[in-house]
């Protein structure tokens, strides 16, 4: 996409900007999970995607987790919608309590 743009940027230099982004949402990440589970009522969905597997050469299955709350139907006027997504390399129930 950048090429086509005639922007040459090096893997590394792109890796670094995706690095320090994150590192300046997750403020913003922390606030939205902390008011996420505040409700009473959340919705969560699996996604089963293919995950690379460093040194084998292969790929394993990693799952996507996307919480939503909507609590509208219920008459709660604080905080409609929210939701995130957090990846995870099994299903075990240790993961929705270490979102």
């Amino acid at each position: 996409m950048l090429v086509a743009q005639g922007l040459d940027l090096d893997r590394s230099t792109l890796a670094f900007w995706v690095g320090y982004a994150a590192a300046e949402l997750m403020p913003l990440y922390e606030r939205l999970k902390a008011t996420l589970l505040t409700s009473a009522k959340l919705a969560v969905d699996e996604t089963p995607v293919p995950v690379l597997d460093p040194g084998r050469g292969k790929t394993k299955t990693g799952y996507f987790w996307a919480i939503a709350r909507d609590d509208r139907p219920w008459g709660v006027s604080v905080g409609a919608t929210g939701s995130f997504c957090k990846r995870h390399d099994g299903r075990t129930n240790g993961c929705c309590w270490n979102l």
